[in-house]
């Protein structure tokens, strides 16, 4: 891929429109809004079914991926026990895998509605130049881990790709053991 600087980020989330992160998406929005100006060529984005006057500037998305994405979630949680914390959050967890396809932007930084994205731990120069490494390696997401698992899913950056949001669906549409991996 050649970087150019009209390179378009998405800063982008997922709010499924639960009472436990309502309180959280106007500090998130305002914040994206914040550094997606101090960016540049930027948009914010949250993929949603219920659009909120609580995030103005943001693009609200659902559109068919949105929606095949979720049915493939939901026939995941019921072919699956799921334990912990991840069970208040079901879906929306795996809806993630939906930003995957929003093709029409170069780069996705996706946050979490807890995920502090408040510019300032990091200079807009710094970002340039990392992100322009990664869009020219054939690296297609990058992340951290966290206590949990090898990918933190509630920070990462990643190059949307239709063949990648297709792979995502596949999973989910497959039975996974802790004794057998995906079925």
């Amino acid at each position: 891929m050649i970087v150019t600087s009209s390179m378009h980020t998405a800063i982008a989330t997922i709010f499924d429109g639960s009472e436990l992160y309502t309180c959280a998406l106007p500090l998130w929005c305002q914040q994206a809004t914040h550094l997606a100006a101090l960016m540049g060529n930027s948009t914010v984005v949250v993929v949603t079914r219920n659009a909120s006057a609580d995030c103005p500037t943001a693009q609200m998305r659902w559109g068919s991926a949105a929606s095949r994405a979720m049915r493939a979630a939901m026939m995941y949680l019921r072919r699956h026990e799921v334990l912990g914390g991840w069970r208040k959050l079901g879906w929306a967890v795996l809806l993630k895998i939906s930003v995957m396809a929003l093709t029409d932007f170069d780069l996705i930084l996706f946050a979490d509605l807890d995920v502090d994205v408040r510019p300032g731990s990091f200079s807009i120069a710094e970002w340039r130049s990392s992100t322009r490494s990664f869009l020219q390696s054939r690296a297609e997401f990058v992340g951290t881990s966290d206590h949990e698992s090898p990918v933190n899913t509630g920070l990462w950056l990643a190059k949307p790709s239709t063949s990648a949001f297709h792979e995502g669906l596949a999973l989910l549409r497959t039975t996974w053991t802790a004794a057998r991996g995906v079925l």
